[in-house]
């Protein structure tokens, strides 16, 4: 086991004095990728903000690695952490180069190497569009950028809030395979909120299921990662997942399989 960043004891959170998680015990540790699974309403999001601090726990415990909350060797003080949201939440009037190299600005982040930004896009295939706005590029290549902005700082914690559910097939396989290829090699510690089993077989390392009253359901440790998508199908995990998680899980020939957000059409 690796260096424990963050360990959540008997957490219970929530809004106005109202808990929607509840006694959650939880490790985050460095280096792996953890997936929270779970239908809409059972406190994902929350848990991520209890994570970012911004969020303090009603009761139990959050502690977190010393190291991590100062900043580590080298580094400016305060940890680094990446966010991705299932929009991309870019900045209308910045150009996608500007939007990635956004949070190099940051005196915290003062050390982080410009040469990454360029990197990042070359890696995320955006060279063609860096000097467009957001509302002149695709949705998928929005994404890519929103990604590339939250890696650009070089996190320590990658935040992920479904990220990809609102794009098409295609692109949702080549940046899940993408992420995970940077996780491994860049040993990153991320956080992945979905519902699709599929994606948590592909992108993390342990899986937990928080179910509709708030509460961990199962855990699962992930010893072989998928490669892609179309093989998470017959992930001997898989049909163990679904049956945990239940009726309503989303399956190939659903509609949000497909990444067809409620009322709207496909992001590309």
């Amino acid at each position: 086991m690796g260096t424990l960043l963050a360990r959540l004891s008997g957490v219970d959170a929530g809004y106005g004095g109202r808990a929607v998680l509840h006694d959650l015990n939880l490790d985050l540790v460095a280096g792996r990728q953890l997936a929270v699974l779970g239908p809409s309403g059972a406190g994902k999001s929350t848990l991520l903000r209890v994570l970012t601090r911004e969020l303090a726990p009603l009761s139990g415990t959050v502690t977190f690695d010393p190291a991590f909350l100062n900043g580590g060797p080298g580094r400016g003080p305060g940890p680094r952490e990446g966010v991705v949201h299932q929009d991309a939440l870019l900045f209308g009037w910045l150009t996608v180069r500007e939007n990635i190299a956004l949070g190099l600005r940051l005196k915290a982040n003062a050390d982080a190497d410009p040469a990454r930004v360029d990197h990042l896009i070359d890696l995320l295939g955006l060279g063609g569009v860096v000097d467009r706005y957001p509302d002149e590029i695709s949705g998928g290549k929005a994404q890519r950028t929103s990604l590339a902005r939250a890696l650009a700082i070089s996190p320590d914690l990658l935040l992920l809030d479904e990220p990809f559910s609102a794009l098409d097939p295609a692109t949702r396989s080549e940046l899940q395979q993408w992420l995970r290829a940077a996780a491994v090699r860049d040993r990153l510690t991320s956080v992945v909120v979905t519902h699709d089993l599929d994606e948590a077989l592909v992108l993390a390392d342990d899986i937990v299921l928080v179910d509709a009253s708030g509460r961990i359901a199962r855990t699962w440790v992930n010893a072989a990662p998928a490669p892609d998508a179309a093989a998470a199908l017959l992930h001997p995990l898989r049909a163990e997942l679904r049956r945990a998680y239940g009726d309503g899980t989303p399956e190939p020939d659903d509609a949000e399989f497909f990444g067809v957000p409620v009322g709207g059409g496909r992001r590309g």
